[in-house]
């Protein structure tokens, strides 16, 4: 298939899924997102991240390709749907939606994309049982610097193991996607996680020194070939970070707060050798509940507050989560 370049994918959102090799022994997970409903509210939390541009501070001209005033929203909403057979871990539905516009090479662009995944957790497997995305003028790079779109609808049916995936497409003006199969299936190991759920499979492992997810394989559905992504704890002496300006955390202005900082790093055809860095928060506590609804523990809380890949930066500018400590 020729090669092609995902514009607004840099963040790894192309990814379908990741598949754990190597491990030396089974993971643990937690829900460290806490397990509280409000009154009146029918989710656990909601997040919206400002996604910016990095400032041209080395002189690269790759950094020069996106107009600084490029900007996008990213926005996240978790879901508790019921508390698994026999009341053997927990479900739960994740809805995201990423809007990105602006120019790039003097071109506007404009993309966008909603996913929804559903998955279970227990404290020895995170397991996805579902996910569809859908993408709407995702915006590539040809050989010759043009622009073109596609429109497309990726699907993830996961069962004994093995994951289906079926791509519709509904536009494709430069005809990248005519080689791409319509459906196929794949075998998985023992550890993955699908792409739409990455991040809070990652932020269900206890990030502390030694953490570590090596050898990690990864498909990517449009070029339907396996990457390699690794990820691992970073210790840090000043583990503050700096916040949008005006963020708010439930209901209250914050403009830093205390994070643990973990770097991942792909190896492939696509995003080869660019780290991600992701920064989960670790100054707050949550309830975690059993299935009666009765309060059993309070655990420390992880959620995503900032990620930097390349030129793009996801920063964290509200967070309402239901489960707060009071």
């Amino acid at each position: 298939m020729k090669k092609f370049f995902i514009l607004t994918v840099i963040l790894i959102l192309c990814v379908a899924f990741l598949v754990g090799c190597g491990a030396a022994a089974s993971p643990d997970y937690v829900p460290y997102w806490g397990q509280m409903t409000a009154d009146g509210k029918d989710y656990l939390e909601k997040s919206v991240f400002e996604i910016s541009i990095k400032a041209d501070d080395d002189g690269n001209p790759e950094n020069e390709k996106f107009d600084k005033t490029t900007k996008g929203t990213y926005t996240t909403t978790l879901t508790r749907v019921s508390d698994g057979d026999g009341g053997v871990g927990s479900i739960y539905k994740l809805e995201s939606a990423f809007e990105f516009s602006g120019k790039y090479n003097g071109k506007d662009f404009s993309d966008k994309y909603t996913s929804v995944v559903t998955f279970k957790v227990t404290s020895q497997s995170f397991t996805t049982l579902s996910s569809t995305k859908t993408v709407e003028n995702a915006t590539f790079l040809n050989d010759n610097a043009s622009l073109s779109t596609v429109s497309y609808t990726l699907t993830n049916e996961y069962k004994d193991k093995k994951v289906t995936s079926k791509i519709t497409v509904s536009k494709d003006t430069g005809n990248k996607l005519s080689e791409v199969k319509s459906s196929y299936t794949q075998n998985l190991k023992d550890y993955y996680f699908d792409n739409e759920s990455l991040f809070l499979g990652i932020r269900a492992l206890t990030p502390a020194e030694g953490f570590s997810l090596a050898s990690y394989n990864l498909l990517e559905p449009l070029e339907q070939e396996i990457l390699t992504m690794q990820a691992a704890y970073v210790s840090q002496a000043d583990a503050k970070i700096e916040l949008a300006a005006g963020t708010k955390i439930n209901g209250v202005l914050t403009d830093k707060i205390n994070c643990n900082k973990v770097e991942t790093k792909i190896s492939g055809t696509i995003n080869t050798g660019a780290s991600i860095f992701l920064y989960y928060s670790n100054d707050c506590m949550v309830r975690y509940i059993n299935k009666n609804g009765v309060t059993i523990d309070e655990i420390p809380y992880y959620f995503l507050a900032k990620v930097e890949h390349g030129d793009m930066i996801y920063t964290l500018k509200e967070f309402d989560n239901q489960s707060k400590k009071v």
